[in-house]
């Protein structure tokens, strides 16, 4: 073989080795092409259609022959190997030019061909070198071109494949479904909860599904009865989002279930029920503080009404066998009962405080029972003694010398250990009479005396305060003292009081109003808020611009100088009473109005006159209109102010009940008993939480809740007696702004309470509800505050109506005079 021989060989050698290996590339990347586009053809129509499983079978078959074909027919062209010959006619098909000399060199060179004769080596030679020239100018590219269609249509159908894969949100399950037909994926997917539980016979179970992917449109809950083949089925209902709820009310016997929706169904679950620990009887034995008298009792109830001091020892009989019995309160930390040799779980301390609690019960196997709902301790004040003062029982006008007859009721409710009659002299000289009580262990008490005026040594227009003071027999916390109202003896040259002149229609009378600023001092206990000091504060600092117009009165420039001088003296004493008031010095501040109650008898001594003035009568209506509209001009202003910023104060507390009303209704949606709550809650509107789930972590939440809201009632009762004051200074404030939120105060209570023992359905209602009443009141005075409502209220406000009656009965006169 010469070397054009062997050159046009190895030339065609070479074209069919890589021949066979584009053939092959081409081949697969055809049969992957086309098993691609058939994936892709099922996985759509199926993503789109939703293809039953015998239509996906179909659809996996197809590929599984596609496959199976593609195999064989590449087995079978890897099997049969090309010769020289086809090599060098398929160049000559593709090459025209090169006629049929290569095909005759290569025929010529396969093993086959017998040999030639011998004249046949020079021609033979001769074809091959031929042959070998025209190869040199030969590329076989034509096989790269069929592979780069072939690629092409494989590109297409791979490009397909994953457009659908990034466009489809649930592609991959498509391809899934296609390829495994048998498999259990779906395009949506479900989570059941609680799963398999065991459950308290006769108690509600929720059932929450939870779906994913593609959402059903009416997913379905299935159950049937153990050994039972029937599934019974029932709609649920959209609770959250992607989520739905049904329950399951009052299961008697073994459950199993599962949830369906779309083409998800989920495993089935196991419900068991069992009858869960339970409270026989509940005993309570009350040893009562000492003091009260009263025999220990016991009683076979959990709710409980005690007097303060109280011990409780309770004795709690339980069915079942009980591992553990723990007490539970809705504020305080819990504890664990113990078990006596009887059986019975007891515990005992002293309650100083309203308590709800709860028993809580755990048998060997775990499972929780008890009290679903709670019990009450109310604990009991002891209250203070009553006392009055029946007879004279009223402000008296007597004689220095005379002996004065006095009769007093007292009572308690377990009994007195002391009663006194009270006498104060305007200088602050005080004489005590103790009363004398026949039987220390009575209960109530009639009482008479009779009191000699003459150690008081009064004088023109001097006046006496008394009061009867009783003591109970406390020793725990007390004793409580009980006080009657505060009356006054008064020696004047008149027939009665000062106080109590003879006068038409509806007066202000300086006496009377310091009287009552004295008798409220004086009722006044350590254990009162800052706000009781305020109140009287600001009676005394209006009664002192009352005052302050009577000087304005024409009798009054006209007065001698030491009546002037009385008066002023009056006045320094009232506004010494209210700075101490505002500082809290109760014994200073009654100092102060007493002198300031004197000063005003001695001008009332030294003006006989003054006396018809002080009960607004006289010719004084003149200086009356004057005044007013000078005090009308000076309030007007701090009216405004105190309506802006009861106004901001409504809508601060609005929105922080709001935000507590929306931690309500989550902590309701988070609770695992949440349907049973709503159930509970929309039959008795009250109750508390299951037991089984307000423990640790719940406890404290509900406590810290409980305690939120107990502030917003107290700043929206607060709110309400602003209003209620705010009323009586300006005719525009209706009283039932005040009574409104007092109701709202209420409603903030009542939530309170039912957060604190985790019944927050309850509690989320009772905080909408005062968030509708505050927000009416805020809309009112809204309206109020608008500049052209305030300006129609002011122009059809009249004088204040404690002058209503003077000022008619002045136009009436002017009228006559006309």
């Amino acid at each position: 073989m010469n070397k054009h021989a062997e050159y046009t060989k190895d030339r065609l050698e070479t074209i069919r080795r890589s021949r066979a290996r584009l053939r092959a590339i081409g081949l697969i990347l055809h049969l992957s092409a086309v098993l691609l586009s058939v994936l892709v053809a099922v996985a759509m129509l199926d993503y789109w259609l939703l293809l039953p499983f015998a239509w996906r079978v179909v659809g996996a078959f197809l590929l599984a022959a596609v496959a199976l074909f593609g195999v064989t027919n590449f087995v079978r062209w890897w099997r049969r190997p090309v010769s020289l010959k086809q090599i060098a006619l398929e160049l000559e098909t593709n090459r025209p030019d090169l006629g049929c000399l290569v095909s005759t060199a290569a025929e010529h060179l396969e093993d086959s061909v017998d040999q030639p004769t011998d004249y046949a080596p020079e021609l033979v030679a001769t074809l091959h070198e031929h042959s070998a020239r025209r190869l040199l100018q030969v590329e076989a590219d034509w096989y790269q071109r069929e592979l780069r269609r072939t690629g092409m249509g494989f590109g297409m159908a791979a490009l397909a494949a994953i457009a659908f894969l990034l466009i489809a949100p649930a592609a991959n399950l498509a391809y899934l479904r296609a390829l495994f037909p048998w498999s259990n994926v779906a395009y949506t997917d479900v989570k059941v909860e609680p799963g398999s539980v065991e459950l308290p016979v006769g108690e509600n179970q929720s059932i929450i599904a939870g779906f994913t992917g593609r959402l059903p449109k009416d997913p379905q809950l299935e159950w049937r009865q153990s050994g039972d083949s029937r599934w019974r089925v029932l709609a649920m209902m959209p609770d959250q989002q992607n989520k739905f709820l049904q329950v399951l009310e009052k299961v008697r016997d073994n459950l199993v279930y599962r949830v369906r929706g779309a083409q998800a169904v989920s495993p089935e679950y196991q419900i068991t029920t069992y009858v869960p620990p339970g409270i026989e009887d509940i005993a309570v034995q009350i040893k009562y503080p000492e003091y009260t008298g009263l025999e220990p009792d016991r009683v076979h109830q959990g709710n409980l009404s005690i007097v303060r001091g109280s011990r409780l020892q309770w004795t709690v009989s339980t069915s079942g066998e009980i591992a553990k019995a723990r007490m539970r309160f809705a504020s305080l930390p819990g504890f664990d009962l113990k078990q006596d040799t009887d059986g019975g779980w007891t515990a005992g301390f002293v309650p100083k405080q309203d308590l709800h609690y709860w028993i809580d019960l755990l048998d060997r196997k775990q499972r929780k029972g008890g009290s679903p709902q709670p019990y009450q301790v109310a604990v009991l004040p002891d209250e203070k003694p009553k006392a009055e003062v029946t007879e004279p029982g009223a402000d008296i006008r007597a004689n220095p010398l005379d002996l004065v007859p006095m009769t007093f009721e007292v009572s308690d409710d377990f009994g007195l250990t002391e009663a006194k009659l009270v006498i104060r002299k305007m200088d602050g000289t005080t004489k005590t009479f103790p009363l004398e009580l026949k039987d220390m262990k009575s209960r109530d008490a009639r009482l008479e005396t009779t009191v000699d005026l003459t150690p008081f040594k009064l004088k023109p227009y001097e006046l006496l305060s008394y009061y009867v003071e009783a003591r109970d027999n406390n020793t725990l916390d007390g004793p409580g003292i009980g006080k009657s109202p505060v009356y006054f003896i008064e020696y004047t040259d008149k027939e009665s009081p000062l106080s109590q002149c003879r006068k038409t229609g509806q007066g202000v009378n300086l006496l009377t109003l310091e009287k009552q600023i004295i008798a409220s001092t004086m009722a006044i206990e350590d254990s009162n808020p800052p706000e009781k000091y305020a109140d009287i504060a600001g009676i005394q600092r209006q009664t002192k611009k009352y005052a302050e117009m009577f000087g304005e009165a024409y009798q009054m420039t006209l007065a001698k100088i030491n009546a002037r001088k009385e008066f002023d003296a009056a006045l320094r004493d009232m506004d010494a009473s209210a700075s101490k008031l505002d500082a809290l010095e109760r014994k200073g501040a009654l100092e102060n109005q007493e002198s300031a109650l004197q000063h005003l008898y001695e001008v009332c001594r030294l003006m006989p006159e003054c006396q018809g003035m002080c009960n607004g009568s006289g010719n004084c209506f003149k200086i009356y209109l004057k005044a007013i509209e000078k005090l009308k001009q000076q309030t007007q202003k701090e009216r405004e102010e105190s309506l802006k910023a009861l106004l901001a104060q409504a809508k601060e507390l609005q929105r922080k009940q709001r935000e507590l009303v929306d931690i309500y209704r989550a902590q309701k949606t988070n609770a695992p008993d949440g349907e049973s709550q709503k159930k509970e809650g929309e039959s008795k509107e009250s109750g508390g939480a299951n037991p089984s789930s307000m423990t640790g972590n719940n406890n404290q939440k509900a406590g810290e809740l409980s305690e939120q809201q107990r502030k917003l009632a107290e700043q929206a009762a607060a709110i309400a007696r602003l209003l209620e004051k705010l009323s009586g200074r300006d005719a525009r404030v209706s009283h039932r702004y005040g009574q409104k939120f007092g109701q709202a105060a209420n409603l903030l209570r009542n939530a309170a309470g039912n957060a604190g023992v985790g019944n927050f359905y309850v509690a989320e209602k009772d905080g909408h509800g005062g968030i509708s009443v505050i927000g009416e009141v805020i809309y009112a005075l809204e309206q109020l505050y608008d500049e052209s409502d305030v300006s129609a209220d002011l122009a059809a406000e009249a004088y204040p109506k404690a002058f209503e009656s003077k000022i008619n009965a002045y136009l009436k006169t002017l009228s006559y005079a006309e």
